[in-house]
């Protein structure tokens, strides 16, 4: 049982800090679904993991456009001043 609360709570698994080659979303939902105390929405493991997936590539695809307009932009000013 924790008794005192963690002063942080690090996330990285964007391969930063960690790399883990047989990583498993779905696994690690079941895994953390096991210790929820409440679920009145009565989500699956299965929903929140297709939910994640749907975010990160969502997120992934914006990151990209951002980058190739960012580039864009660059090229421009360089061929235009």
């Amino acid at each position: 049982m924790i008794t005192a609360r963690p002063k942080m709570i690090l996330f990285d698994y964007g391969g930063t800090l960690l790399c883990e080659p047989e990583w498993d979303m779905l696994r690690g939902e079941k895994a953390l679904f096991e210790h929820i105390v409440s679920n009145p929405h009565h989500y699956t493991p299965e929903e929140l993991c297709s939910w994640e997936k749907e975010y990160m590539l969502f997120s992934i695809k914006d990151m990209l456009t951002a980058v190739q307009d960012d580039l864009f932009r660059i090229v421009l000013m360089c061929l235009f001043r």
